[in-house]
């Protein structure tokens, strides 16, 4: 993972097939990424990981033992190629420790193809926000 991408502080959502979902408030402290529950964040055995803020997210895929690195920002999408949509998905109680309402802003990003109709060409997290 490499740690000069990573927002300083932000969410943290991390896949794993043996393993249960991850989601949860992080920060970066002496180069680790600590857990809001102030445990160390270990990269073994994970399959996906998404580290996000308002403005950025870094993302970490490992699939067949490839692995993706790579930083969307929201100066990208200030760019002409794509139509921009933002939605807000409530998140589960499960995944909100302290019993409020947040939403997970999601920023899709949408291009066109030759024959001028539109397809998600990527997306981003983009933070989260209490309700």
């Amino acid at each position: 993972m490499n740690m000069s991408l990573i927002p300083e502080k932000g969410w943290l959502y991390s896949l794993s097939f043996d393993r249960d979902i991850l989601f949860t408030r992080y920060s970066i402290s002496d180069g680790k990424v600590l857990l809001q529950s102030g445990q160390e964040f270990s990269m073994e055995e994970q399959e996906e990981i998404h580290c996000f803020d308002e403005t950025a997210e870094y993302r970490y895929l490992s699939f067949g033992g490839e692995v993706v690195e790579m930083r969307l920002t929201e100066e990208e999408e200030k760019s002409s190629d794509f139509v921009i949509l933002r939605e807000e998905q409530y998140l589960e109680d499960s995944f909100v420790p302290d019993g409020k309402s947040y939403r997970l802003i999601v920023v899709n990003r949408f291009a066109y193809q030759e024959n001028d109709s539109l397809y998600l060409k990527e997306y981003r997290l983009g933070g989260v926000k209490e309700i």
